[in-house]
């Protein structure tokens, strides 16, 4: 029996997603406590896997139990793994989907948003968004960021750590867009699935564009191979936002 899980995440004290030896991570956390609670070694698998401090607002996941192994009710099971988790992951939802499901292959799309906010260097959103002193700053963003969009190959986007770089299929259909969410303001991303740091790579190239490092001229010089040095984006400021099913 195959267990769809939809959660979120505050990302700011896990090492990412993926489990790791010696470091907290989000996967590692949910199979302890899956574990824990089932009374039996249980592998979590994810839609994506977020990066160092990376947040999720929806993230899905699943994991397979033998038919009637069951000891809790599928209904109850998210409360009671809210009960042993930690409070920056909480469960959305458990239930019952059908054994071929695949959290990341069934997945038609993925939503990313990088978070922004202006005036006082807020302590509390300096948690969960980057902070602009100059609101300008943002509205240049809005400008460039559609140069980003379409059918592109973005291997310069690519973190270049990233060993399996070269041997994935770089090219994705990208959709860019902004908008205001309270008082913050983002960036908005849309595609079938992405390159490891891609959307960090976009947002700190346009930053500093608009901060008048570069003129929009480099985004076109980059997608034709030019290597240009910038910095990628801090983690702080972005979300896994949805997962399309």
């Amino acid at each position: 029996m195959r267990l769809r899980v939809d959660l979120g995440y505050d990302g700011t004290d896990f090492f990412g997603w993926q489990v790791q030896r010696d470091v907290r991570t989000v996967q590692g956390v949910l199979e302890e406590v899956f574990s824990k609670v089932l009374g039996r070694k249980v592998r979590v698998i994810g839609a994506g896997r977020t990066d160092t401090g990376v947040h999720a607002r929806h993230q899905v996941a699943s994991f397979d139990v033998e038919d009637g192994s069951l000891s809790i009710p599928v209904d109850r099971l998210k409360q009671v793994f809210n009960s042993y988790l930690p409070k920056d992951v909480r469960v959305y939802e458990v239930r019952q989907v059908d054994g071929d499901f695949h959290p990341q292959f069934s997945a038609k799309g993925k939503v990313y948003r990088y978070f922004f906010f202006s005036g006082w260097e807020n302590p509390v959103l300096s948690r969960y968004a980057l902070w602009l002193p100059d609101r300008d700053v943002f509205e240049r963003l809005r400008g460039i960021v559609g140069r980003f969009s379409g059918r592109r190959d973005f291997l310069a986007f690519a973190c270049r750590n990233n060993t399996e770089v070269e041997e994935l299929d770089t090219v994705r259909d990208l959709e860019c867009g902004y908008g205001e969410l309270a008082d913050l303001f983002y960036l908005e991303f849309r595609a079938r699935g992405f390159l490891y740091r891609m959307v960090r790579r976009l947002v700190g190239l346009a930053l500093e564009i608009a901060q008048g490092r570069f003129e929009e001229s480099i985004i076109d010089r980059v997608f034709s191979g030019e290597t240009v040095h910038w910095t990628t984006a801090p983690a702080n400021g972005l979300f896994l936002w949805e997962v399309i099913y």
